[in-house]
């Protein structure tokens, strides 16, 4: 798809599944603010997206779920935004890599009777305002979010949600 304005779009136009969009806010000189995004037609089929009073939002979007049945699994970047259901009647040991950037963010929730159990990868940190790391029963939900890695081998994970030790 060659470059058009969305504007120049119309329903039913031929979108193919490795078209790829991307929005841009600019200053009222019309100059790229630095403020990007991308959105891929195959991932995001149905999103519309506004921005307004300086800040983005999206309508529409749907969130990628992955259910995890094995007893270990450790995040991937490509994680980022996602809901991640973990549902077995063990124990699940999630471990939380040392090297994701700085806004990786994933929601969790425990399905499955095991306890889920989040552990930092040597160099990188799990905090929680009690000192929880894992997550407190069938049904408990959580998001982890990296708020600082400054030598991408740090990453500090914040943990919040429904917790216990």
């Amino acid at each position: 798809m060659a470059d058009s304005k969305i504007s120049a779009l119309t329903d039913g136009g031929a979108v193919q599944d490795t078209d790829e969009f991307i929005i841009r806010r600019t200053t009222g000189n019309n100059k790229i603010t630095g403020d990007e995004i991308k959105l891929k037609a195959e991932s995001a089929p149905e999103l519309s997206a506004n921005l307004k009073g300086g800040g983005f939002y999206a309508e529409n979007a749907k969130v990628k779920i992955t259910e995890h049945t094995g007893t270990t699994y450790t995040f991937l970047a490509t994680d980022t935004g996602g809901v991640h259901l973990f549902n077995n009647s063990s124990a699940i040991t999630v471990t939380l890599p040392n090297d994701l950037a700085v806004g990786f963010v994933v929601d969790c929730r425990q399905t499955g009777i095991g306890d889920v159990s989040f552990t930092a990868e040597a160099g990188g940190s799990l905090v929680n305002i009690d000192d929880q790391d894992t997550l407190s029963g069938q049904y408990a939900a959580a998001s982890i979010t990296v708020l600082t890695n400054s030598d991408d081998e740090s990453a500090e994970y914040h943990l919040v949600g429904q917790t216990k030790e």
